[in-house]
């Protein structure tokens, strides 16, 4: 993985100049407390920022007004998809163009790394800026395999365009995955993990809040989210 710093000096909306670069590692608890600031959460434990900062150090950028560190966007890979953890700008600097600047450098620093895309998640109130900046939405709905909708998935798959599915668990049976490929018509992913659950990927006709819970209500989802992929490689 590369270890340069890729600095470089943006102009923000209001005139002001920001720098755009890689972290250090030693800035790592300043992004802890930057989250702390935004979210009132810790978001990511320092250790676990520590350890992917060591594999994929171009991955994770800083946006700074001189030292002041005011910004933020990183992800790594989970099961070879390479997924943006976090994005966050605090509160005084925002539409600035800061965010599209940090989403742009994190874009770049994945294709110089190899990717082939990258996807991530999205709050309801982030959807217009992720739409804007040209990603691909897509609904993802999660539900726990005993309350998968096996008597009207038939009647579902005429309703919407389900375009992938993952399934999660620390033991996945092939009799699942073969039943799911057959049922939704699609390549079904299976990713090891502490927790069951089945992921729905599909391309939504209409994104609304009502649309997202429409979904979440037909496949008896626990959790409905419309995220974003884009293609780094055409």
């Amino acid at each position: 993985m590369k270890t340069n710093e890729n600095s470089h000096r943006f102009m923000t909306k209001d005139g002001s100049e920001v720098i755009l670069r890689t972290l250090r590692e030693d800035e790592l608890g300043n992004v802890k407390h930057l989250f702390m600031q935004i979210f009132k959460e810790e978001k990511y434990p320092l250790c676990t920022l520590v350890e992917m900062h060591q594999k994929y150090p171009s991955l994770l950028v800083g946006c700074f007004d001189k030292d002041q560190i005011v910004g933020t966007v990183f992800g790594w890979p989970d099961a070879n998809i390479l997924v943006v953890k976090a994005i966050a700008v605090i509160e005084s600097y925002r539409k600035k163009g800061i965010g599209t600047a940090l989403l742009k450098a994190f874009e770049n620093a994945s294709l110089e790394e190899g990717f082939e895309s990258f996807v991530l998640g999205a709050e309801w109130k982030a959807v217009p800026f992720y739409l804007t900046y040209g990603l691909d939405c897509f609904a993802n709905v999660q539900i726990t395999p005993d309350m998968f909708p096996w008597d009207t998935i038939q009647e579902l798959r005429s309703k919407y365009s389900i375009i992938g599915a993952v399934i999660f668990g620390p033991l996945i049976s092939r009799s699942l995955t073969s039943k799911l490929n057959q049922e939704l018509k699609v390549k079904v992913k299976t990713v090891k993990s502490d927790f069951e659950s089945i992921s729905i990927q599909i391309k939504p006709k209409t994104i609304s809040k009502e649309a997202l819970e429409e979904m979440k209500k037909d496949f008896n989802a626990y959790s409905a989210q419309f995220a974003f992929k884009k293609k780094l490689f055409q």
